[in-house]
């Protein structure tokens, strides 16, 4: 076993907020996205997907099939969307001030709630959308809730690497221009991953300076920018986050993962516990496999592959399974649970002949996303042609006709709500 696997601390999994309640909450209630895409109209589709004013947003809710945001409370919701709206404080006027109607929540929240929310919300979009890093530790002070339910959040930058905003705005946009320059190779959503997986690997490294006094506080190894840009140390939430990231830009599904990882002991025994972070990967066959780049990017050595894709019943080099030394429980901040999907059991097996006359890639790219729901409404209105191999791969449900139902069945293949 890897020495690393001691040393693998997110402190964010200890981090607390500065008051937090224990409070349960119900399901929201809200629609799936199975029940929305089974009742999308034809009208919507045509005009929207086909002109291709709506593939930006549908890209992410179709083509990750998978947001946290889905798995905390209403209340935390709320606050979610407006960190989102501003840019986690970024683009908020003035800068890292989020002002938030929760008057649709209740107006006498308690304050153990309010703090209880903010930490839901910050979980869920530090690892939904990971450029927003400095929501690692949640560095925000309650400066008003009252009457109509206004609640204010300010930023505390004493919590933060950064000394401004324009630190951080400056280190944002080198983590997005390092993210859109990652150069992959591979024809098909296998060998994207395995490129992303290996190029990584390739570039960062363990960081040698986490000890017990670095925090999130006084360190950006956490983040993923310190796995993208020099001197590229990392631990492993920068792995997670930056492999998400690169993942999220070409349109592959992917999110982050918060829990535990076991080690074993000089006796071979698995109870070292230290927090840990990795990844899940949706592939075609709509099942979710586990990758920990972390513990797969071995100093001076080519990466290994033992948790590369893997299922929950897969076992490393050392015989132990994926779920004996891996415990996704979602804490990542005190008193919040994130969710995550049901992860295949077996490891993913790459069949190269999958991906030849794969039913639903009209455009011939090795899988089936939106791009290929676009393409059957562009030739149901008549903006594009098929040849015969694009209208058989098109035509899904095999009616010898392609219509709305095929669009609709691609769409249902990008967010895996049906098996084949």
């Amino acid at each position: 076993m890897k020495a690393k696997r001691v040393l693998s601390i997110v402190l964010a999994l200890v981090m607390i907020c500065s008051v937090f309640s224990t409070a349960a909450y119900a399901s929201d209630g809200e629609k799936t996205l199975s029940f929305e895409i089974e009742g999308v109209s034809k009208d919507m589709l045509v005009k929207k997907y086909a002109a291709g004013g709506y593939e930006s947003a549908a890209k992410y809710a179709l083509g990750t099939g998978y947001k946290l945001y889905d798995s905390i409370p209403n209340d935390a919701k709320a606050i979610y969307r407006q960190l989102e709206s501003d840019n986690a404080g970024l683009t908020s006027s003035p800068r890292g001030t989020i002002k938030i109607n929760m008057s649709s929540y209740g107006k006498n929240l308690s304050e153990s709630a309010i703090a209880t929310a903010v930490c839901y919300a910050c979980a869920a979009l530090s690892d939904d959308k990971p450029e927003y890093q400095w929501l690692l530790n949640a560095p925000f002070k309650v400066e008003y809730y009252g009457a109509g339910g206004r609640l204010e959040l300010k930023t505390d930058m004493s919590q933060l690497p950064y000394k401004n905003w324009k630190e951080i705005e400056k280190e944002y946009n080198n983590l997005l221009n390092a993210v859109n320059s990652f150069k992959i190779s591979g024809n098909n959503r296998y060998e994207r991953v395995k490129s992303i997986h290996d190029k990584l690997a390739q570039r960062a490294s363990y960081s040698k300076n986490l000890n017990s006094t670095v925090s999130a506080v006084n360190s950006k190894i956490f983040y993923p920018s310190s796995a993208l840009l020099s001197p590229y140390e990392t631990v492993c939430d920068g792995y997670a986050k930056a492999f998400k990231m690169i993942c999220d830009r070409y349109g592959i599904p992917c999110i982050v993962v918060t829990g535990y990882g076991y080690s074993p002991d000089i006796f071979g025994l698995l109870i070292i516990k230290e927090g840990h972070t990795w990844n899940y990967v949706k592939m075609e066959d709509g099942k979710w496999y586990a990758v920990d780049l972390t513990w797969d990017d071995i100093p001076g050595s080519l990466p290994s592959y033992d948790y590369f894709l893997a299922g929950s019943q897969t076992r490393d080099s050392d015989g132990y399974a994926f779920s004996r030394t891996h415990d996704p429980v979602g804490d990542r901040f005190k008193n919040t649970y994130l969710k995550y999907p049901q992860m295949s059991s077996s490891k993913y097996v790459y069949d190269p002949s999958v991906y030849l006359n794969m039913p639903g890639d009209v455009n011939g790219d090795g899988e089936v996303t939106i791009v290929d729901a676009k393409w059957v409404l562009q030739s149901i209105v008549k903006i594009r042609t098929f040849n015969s191999d694009q209208a058989s791969k098109a035509d899904v449900n095999g009616d010898l006709e392609i219509t709305i139902s095929d669009a609709k069945g691609i769409l249902a293949l990008v967010v895996g709500i049906n098996s084949r």
